[in-house]
């Protein structure tokens, strides 16, 4: 349900990435809270979770910036104006 509200909001530039990143971050705390799964065991280890984890929301930034992202973004810009016109 969340899903499709963000696709309707915007373009998929902009809720994509939101959702790319929230799903993730959800599936962890979820798998920690209501199934019990254990996240590491040493500073080392959650060290590199934390890692990889900021690593991911970083690649997923940088790819909802990229000029394909923003020349779908325009377009559908344009096709939400000449739809009000």
């Amino acid at each position: 349900m969340l899903s499709q509200s963000a696709f309707r909001a915007g373009a998929l530039s902009v809720s994509l990435p939101v959702i790319d990143t929230l799903e993730p971050v959800s599936a962890v705390v979820i798998g920690a809270c209501v199934f019990g799964e254990r996240l590491a065991a040493s500073p080392g280890q959650l060290a590199a979770q934390l890692a990889g984890g900021a690593v991911a929301v970083a690649g997923i930034a940088a790819l909802s910036r990229s000029s394909v992202a923003a020349m779908e973004t325009a377009l559908s810009n344009q096709r939400t104006c000449a739809r009000t016109s």
